[in-house]
């Protein structure tokens, strides 16, 4: 008559396989927002064709305003 496994020599190898998984969609979850990152940012945020403004320091009037 063959002996049963015991449940001990299971729970491990579950735990063992259960964290591989989780690490797996980690990395995926990841790849995928490093991806997301690269392409917004290849997208740009202005237009080249338009004259961009330039917000350098200007001297004020010399003149007073009072409201």
């Amino acid at each position: 008559m063959t002996e049963p496994v015991p449940a001990v020599v299971t729970v491990p190898v579950t735990g063992l396989i259960g964290g591989a998984v989780l690490i797996l969609l980690l990395i995926i979850l990841i790849l995928m927002f490093v991806v997301y990152r690269m392409r917004k940012k290849d997208e740009g945020s202005y237009s080249l064709d338009e004259p961009r403004h330039s917000f350098a320091y200007t001297r004020a009037k010399d003149q007073e305003f009072f409201a």
